[in-house]
Order: structure tokens, then sequence, then C-alpha cells
């Protein structure tokens, strides 16, 4: 699927989106307002790229980005349509500003090359210039028009976005599992008999955290293994020629490792002190009983 559109954004409201983010006198240096957008929906995710159309001076894309983000948020918030909804990642998790130059071929033994791509790292964001070859595109609109359907670099940006999605997924639950073990904590903190009773029927919410731990490191395995086979299948083939690997590389080395067996270990240790409470209960309750039983059997035999 492809979806292409523009929109108009005075640089009024640009200035108003741009100080709701910021908050701060970062200068805003996206030079116009017209900015193209082309969706695409890839094998691993959708990819959207933002273009500055007709800028005065050398923009900041990354601006674009924020700018364009923020205004369609707020215009499909206030729409508030039955079929449609805005939905993004981010913020922008690929940290990088694009830009396309012609290259120079005049020393080039291999003639037939289309892209070139140079990453120059930055503070903040790096710059990356993809540099088509003069004699195959005529004009940097066609070359980039090319990029925006070059099945390759789709490929690659859009199981970059997915390794992202993922990581946001895990999170999400992860943060659900901390609550429980919270709430855990918490209760078996309390002192007295509302503690000791509170301890004593925290049998359902021990196996609910046990049992969503359990679950997450299942779907955590299978993320993985799935992650993997996505990455092999991209980078096994030498002979195409890729873009973006370091950055995917880095983000995959980045990810949060849960504290998996770490949980469980507390979730073990509060059941075990469940268990005790239970024991030490019964056997309160069978010395009452029995000290019961043997007045009762003294009284009879006194009788």
């Amino acid at each position: 699927m492809f979806i292409g559109f523009e929109v108009y954004i005075p640089f009024r409201i640009q200035k108003q989106l741009w100080k709701r983010v910021w908050k701060t006198a970062l200068p805003l240096k996206t030079y116009t307002e017209r900015f193209k957008i082309s969706l695409h929906h890839t094998y691993y995710f959708p990819v959207t790229f933002i273009e500055p159309v007709n800028t005065s001076q050398e923009s900041i894309p990354s601006q674009a980005v924020t700018i364009v983000r923020d205004f369609l948020k707020n215009k499909f918030k206030n729409s508030k349509s039955d079929y449609i909804q805005f939905e993004f990642l981010g913020p922008s998790p690929f940290h990088a500003n694009f830009y396309i130059q012609p290259g120079e071929t005049k020393d080039d033994n291999n003639v037939d090359w289309r892209f070139k791509v140079k990453i120059y790292p930055k503070e903040g964001f790096d710059e990356i210039v993809f540099y088509f070859n003069p004699g195959i595109f005529t004009k940097a609109e066609e070359a980039k028009r090319a990029i925006e359907i070059e099945i390759k670099i789709l490929r690659e940006l859009g199981f970059f976005y997915n390794i992202v999605q993922r990581e946001f997924v895990k999170n999400n639950d992860w943060i659900e599992i901390q609550n429980l073990i919270g709430d855990l904590i918490s209760n078996h903190q309390l002192t007295g008999v509302k503690g000791s009773l509170k301890k004593f029927v925290l049998s359902k919410r021990i196996n609910e955290a046990s049992t969503s731990i359990a679950g997450f490191e299942v779907d955590k395995i299978f993320s993985n293994y799935v992650q993997q086979k996505d990455y092999r299948s991209i980078y096994s083939e030498k002979k195409i020629e890729t873009y973006f690997q370091s950055y995917i590389d880095d983000r995959i080395k980045r990810q949060f490792v849960c504290p998996i067996k770490q949980a469980f270990q507390l979730i073990n240790f509060f059941e075990g002190r469940r268990i005790k409470s239970i024991e030490n209960f019964v056997i309160f309750i069978t010395a009452i009983i029995s000290a019961i039983i043997g007045g009762v059997i003294v009284a009879l035999l006194t009788k």
C-alpha cells in the first residue's frame, strides 16, 4: 500500500507546534510551509518519508517530521473520525537527517551504480546523504522517487521500525508485570493483623504475576527468534546492497533486558512467605483446637 499527499502548514502554526514540543529557544528551520508525505506499507512495518518542499534555505528534515507529526495528530484528534485514526511510532527513533545530492563519477570505474550512501555522524542527529549517479538520474527529484520505492531501503527501514515497535510492546507488557509485583511488595510490607490477612489471601495475585511473567518470557523467546530470522533474511545475501545495518545493529544492542529471573525469584519468595503464613496459621488453629478439646476432655472427666 502507498499513500501520498501534501500538507500546508503556515509558519505561524509551525511556531506554535514547535514551541509546544520543545519549550525552548531552539530555532525552527523548516524554511517552508509545504510538506510532502509518502507512506509505504512495507513487509515489516510502515515507513513514512516527510519532505520539505521548495525550501528557501537548506532545512532540517527532522524538524519537518516533528511539525508534520504534531500537526496531523491535532487535526485527526479534532476530527474524531469513526473510521480513521492517526497513529505514529515515536518520537521518531531513527535519529538522522536525510539528504539527496549528485555524486561524482569521473574517477569511478563502476559507472553502473545508482546510489551511494554516506553517513556523517553528528551530535544529536546524524546526516545521511544519498549520492545519486548523475549519469542515471538527471534530477534529484527523479532520484528521490527511486529511493522511495527502493525495496532494499524500505525493507531495512521497515525492519528497523518493527524492532522499535516490538520494544514498545515488550516495555508496556513489562510495566504491567512491574505493577503486579509492586502491588505484592506493598501488601507484604503491611504489618499487624491486616498485613497477615493480606499475605494469607495473596494466592490469586501471585498466580497472576507468575503467569504473566511466564507468558512474557515465552513471547520474548518467540519475538527474538522472529527478529533473528528476519535479520538473516535481509543481511545474509551479500550481493544485495544494504544501507542501515549499523543503525539496526545498534538498536538491537541497546534493547532493554528485562529482569525475568529476578522477578521469578521474588514471586517465589512471596509464595514461600504465603505458604509459611498458612502453615503458621494452621499450627496456631491446631493448637487452639487441641487446647479446646483437652479442656473439654478434662471437664468431662472431672464430672
